[in-house]
């Protein structure tokens, strides 16, 4: 009852005006015409911190910086790129050595992002900070714009070799985290971190590990997350609640080991080449 869908043909049913009519005609077909409601980004990717830059010639200390670099992927023309929208993804944390470092503190090691560049709504990033006792564990946390959103502290804990699913999506005045097929976080957006407004679908953009450097400063905080993305895919009808405890449970079992995923890694390599 809650639908765009439904509330146009109410709409169209209710009114006598033959131009609200015609364009909750419109509406309706474009709405009941959605082509898909899952589509695959990307099977299994692996991030290196790898910094090609020279160490401070004052401490000797490397990794001053990462080179400009991304993996950017737009949206395929087919989705339809209206709020709700989200994705899904399963994530394996493979080192902990880089979130024990002293010197972490503020470090963000980025997982994906979304940017609407049509819209005006700020790029939405999810990463992961270190925990504060330095045990090599992570912390999940989002930013829209400059809107910071961290779940409890005792939720989103992500530790090493474990995988963990990880869906969120985006409504136009509210935005979702689930973690492990639970959410453990829902906001709302205000001003222009709201989805309002559109009147046809918008081209998106997913970039995969660091953004580029124009939404985010390629300095001594940004990294990659030391670890694994895998089937991470785009809703674009959003994800539920029961849709993510579904993806989680019943994904679990299908899940590759260690050795199985860097069968998958080759395999993909050679299919992108």
């Amino acid at each position: 009852k809650n639908s765009d869908l439904c509330r146009f043909a109410m709409l169209l049913v209710n009114s006598s005006d033959p131009l609200l009519r015609a364009a909750c005609l419109r509406a309706i077909t474009t709405l009941g015409g959605r082509p898909t409601r899952e589509q695959p980004i990307i099977n299994v990717v692996r991030f290196f911190n790898l910094c090609m830059m020279p160490p401070d010639v004052k401490t000797m200390k490397p990794y001053q910086g990462l080179p400009t670099q991304t993996l950017s992927l737009a949206l395929p023309k087919k989705v339809y790129h209206l709020p709700p929208f989200g994705y899904s993804m399963w994530i394996y944390l493979e080192d902990d050595y880089e979130l024990r470092k002293t010197d972490v503190k503020n470090w963000k090691f980025h997982l994906m992002s979304h940017a609407t560049p049509a819209s005006g709504v700020p790029r939405i990033q999810l990463f992961v900070v270190p925990c504060e006792d330095r045990s090599g564990n992570g912390h999940l946390e989002m930013l829209l714009g400059d809107m910071h959103l961290k779940p409890p502290e005792e939720l989103g804990l992500i530790k090493a070799r474990q995988w963990i699913h990880v869906a969120w999506t985006m409504g136009r005045r509210r935005i979702q985290i689930f973690f492990n097929g639970e959410m453990v976080l829902e906001d709302c957006t205000s001003g222009n971190k709201q989805f309002v407004g559109m009147s046809t679908p918008q081209i998106g953009v997913v970039y995969i590990g660091l953004p580029p450097p124009d939404l985010v400063n390629h300095a001594r905080g940004n990294w990659f997350f030391p670890g694994y993305l895998y089937e991470l895919t785009y809703h674009d009808n959003g994800i539920t609640a029961m849709e993510a405890s579904v993806m989680s449970k019943q994904g679990r079992s299908g899940l590759p080991n260690e050795h199985q995923v860097q069968h998958l890694e080759v395999s993909e390599d050679a299919d992108t080449s």
